[in-house]
């Protein structure tokens, strides 16, 4: 429906510069880009049935279990899923439920963060999240100057973002052609700024891009874990008091077998590999 209406769109635009006495390639650059747009903004893949099918399994075992021990058995299954089909925010959600409920706190809220990558918007995930750090001290503002640049980029999730800059693109050299063809002070205002919208998106794109990637972010998964000034227990504690599990933090550095952090406030310390959950 939405190539349909792109092409009727187009087909107007087409009559309405022939009227005003503009050049043919021009109409019909326009009318190229308007149905790529459409056919961008409209195309979606068929559902995977096997994956379907495994994930129904999942949510059956996941209503079936009753203890700690067979949580933890369907958490682990479904990261074994993880492990083999793309990123999923459904996916990561009940993961991240399945540990929840196996007692695994930090294992919870890495799997939610991860989830939020793709349900950036789903109340019920926020609210298990803040559960499950049961106020810890939470990465509110990650990404630092970027994320206030483009604060909006975390009210979308990945593939929403991915369309939109797809979109864009067609839409700037949509644009572009139009200028060349046309030759009017007004159409290479509109490619200007179609290339500034699309560079601002694409820039917004490839940071969420670097969000998704692993390793940027952790989550104490031990209570009283001692941080220290060095990548060793030799060093002096970094901090007064010890860190709470399901502390978050940004990862800085990875150096034998320990890891360089900064806390929510600011602060920096190094905490072993095994008391951390680096996502």
């Amino acid at each position: 429906a939405l190539a349909a209406e792109a092409r009727a769109l187009a087909d107007d635009l087409r009559a309405a510069l022939r009227e005003q006495g503009q050049t043919a390639p021009a109409a019909r650059a326009l009318a190229l880009a308007l149905m790529l747009c459409g056919a961008t903004a409209g195309c979606r893949g068929p559902a995977d049935p096997e994956l379907a099918a495994a994930v129904e399994g999942l949510e059956a075992d996941f209503l079936a279990a009753s203890t700690p021990a067979e949580f933890r058995a369907v958490a682990e299954r479904f990261e074994a899923r993880l492990a083999s089909a793309p990123p999923s925010g459904p996916l990561l959600f009940n993961l991240g439920n399945a540990w929840a409920r196996a007692g695994e706190r930090a294992r919870a809220v890495a799997a939610y963060r991860q989830a939020k990558l793709w349900l950036p918007r789903d109340p019920h995930l926020d609210h298990n999240l803040r559960v499950a750090l049961d106020g810890a001290p939470a990465l509110e503002q990650r990404g630092g100057v970027m994320t206030k640049i483009a604060f909006w980029s975390t009210l979308i999730s990945a593939n929403e973002l991915a369309w939109i800059t797809a979109v864009l693109a067609v839409f700037a050299f949509a644009s572009a052609l139009l200028a060349l063809a046309v030759r009017h002070p007004a159409a290479g205002m509109v490619r200007n700024g179609a290339l500034v919208l699309f560079l601002a998106i694409g820039l917004a794109f490839l940071w969420l891009r670097r969000e998704q990637a692993p390793g940027h972010f952790g989550v104490i998964a031990s209570d009283a874990v001692e941080a220290r000034t060095g990548n060793a227990a030799s060093y002096e504690p970094a901090f007064t008091e010890p860190l709470r599990v399901a502390t978050e933090f940004e990862v800085l550095d990875q150096r034998g077998g320990w890891i360089r952090l900064r806390l929510p406030g600011g602060a920096e310390g190094w905490v072993p590999d095994a008391a951390a959950r680096v996502y």
